[in-house]
């Protein structure tokens, strides 16, 4: 009988603990939940969301009747947007600028802008360059950083126009190393059509990569911006290095 109580009383201090540290956990898991929300909210201030782009572009589908579809994109000078490939360009080969294509700086309720130029890589990862008018009181922009600080925190958070909807942000984690031959990092967020281009920020509110593809968590993926480095150099756009890597500066010229 006493082995019995004993064994009773094991058996319910046994269950309370378990019972305390179910709670705990779940209390850190929404307290890691409200933080990441607390800090996506703050880092899609009004300044960062003036520089997203809501991109239209009309065709034809291949019949009579044309077809709108939707996408985002973002400035990275006062003249220059990146964005997905496909949001931009024909998917079928030579993979050529799409023709009526409108953007619009600052949202949806932003006057429409016809890109005057359109750099499409069909034959490196998913992703264009476009190049706007410019504008003498300029554009806001956003500051690049570098996707391998993923390592140190997996924060990931996206703006875009999915489904044709008024701007909002997403926010989730990377899922880090990047997983296929084009250096794609896979992304636990839910996203929808419409939100390909959108700029991923890191923690720093830094942008690290191009959104490029999927819909449900796990199976969204954007494009780190480190190996498209040699083409956005050739428009003077520089990807910073990694936190921890010093370059010395050069010799002083003579």
């Amino acid at each position: 009988s006493h082995s019995l109580q004993r064994k009773d009383l094991c058996y319910r201090a046994a269950l309370t603990m378990v019972v305390l540290l179910c709670g705990c956990f779940a209390n850190h898991v929404d307290a890691a939940v409200d933080r990441a929300e607390e800090l996506a909210n703050s880092l899609w201030n009004q300044v960062r969301r003036q520089s997203i782009v809501q991109v239209r572009a009309i065709s034809n589908g291949g019949g009579s009747v044309a077809i709108t579809e939707f996408g985002t994109a973002f400035m990275v000078t006062d003249e220059l947007a990146l964005t997905a490939g496909h949001v931009v360009c024909d998917l079928n080969p030579p993979h050529k600028p799409r023709v009526n294509i409108e953007m619009r700086v600052g949202g949806s309720g932003a006057a429409g802008v016809t890109p005057i130029g359109i750099q499409c890589y069909p034959y490196n990862a998913d992703f264009a360059i476009v190049k706007l008018p410019p504008l003498n009181a300029g554009r806001a922009h956003l500051e690049l950083g570098a996707f391998e600080d993923l390592q140190l925190d997996r924060f990931i958070t996206i703006f875009g126009y999915g489904g044709n909807e008024p701007g909002r942000y997403l926010k989730g984690n990377a899922i880090y190393p990047p997983v296929d031959n084009e250096f794609r990092v896979r992304l636990d967020l839910n996203a929808i059509s419409g939100d390909s281009g959108a700029p991923a920020l890191n923690q720093k509110g830094l942008v690290v990569g191009v959104f490029v593809a999927g819909n449900s968590p796990g199976n969204t993926a954007l494009i780190p911006l480190r190996p498209l480095e040699r083409e956005l150099r050739t428009y003077s756009i520089f990807v910073p290095l990694p936190m921890g890597i010093i370059v010395e500066n050069p010799a002083p010229n003579d």
